[in-house]
């Protein structure tokens, strides 16, 4: 059965994606900064398990990445879903609250310990390109444009 590590998987399209990679018969790690966020999403699917993960934090990421290898086998899709937004325009944040939900929204949201696995990954979830509808916090647009230039990158 193929494994899926998800990060976000606490709520909103994280938790979404989860449910549905779960209903494709896929073994679902289910990653999260809130812990108990993660556990109840991974409690309502099957073959599911759930892990803190701060995307920020290369140990987490590669122990989530090992707990989905360990439990289900070789990864087959990573969904990263983990994000953070800030309210209002990116020309208005001060620098440190802009390059936080840059790290968080693109580099970090890349889990690298599973990018060695790349070539064989069944699925992959890009973010949209900016502009997208509902697209309207700048940083978050930026962000997520990195984010699907990078994992191009990798794919290639």
């Amino acid at each position: 059965m193929p494994a899926a590590l998800i990060t976000g998987a606490g709520s909103g399209i994280g938790a979404a994606c989860a449910e549905a990679l779960s209903s494709r018969e896929f073994g679902v790690v289910c990653a999260d900064v809130d812990a108990a966020a993660a556990d109840r999403t991974a409690s309502r699917l099957g073959r599911a398990a759930a892990v803190a993960l701060d995307v920020r934090s290369e140990p987490d990421t590669a122990r989530s990445v090992d707990v989905a290898v360990d439990r289900f086998g070789p990864l087959e899709a990573v969904v990263t879903a983990a994000g953070i937004l800030r309210s209002g325009p990116a020309i208005d944040l001060d620098l440190t609250d802009f390059e936080s939900v840059l790290r968080v929204n693109t580099t970090a949201s890349i889990p690298r310990s599973a990018i060695v696995q790349a070539s064989s990954w069944t699925y992959t979830f890009i973010p949209p390109a900016s502009p997208t509808p509902g697209c309207s916090s700048g940083d978050v647009c930026i962000a997520r444009y990195a984010t699907r230039s990078i994992m191009r990158t990798f794919l290639q």
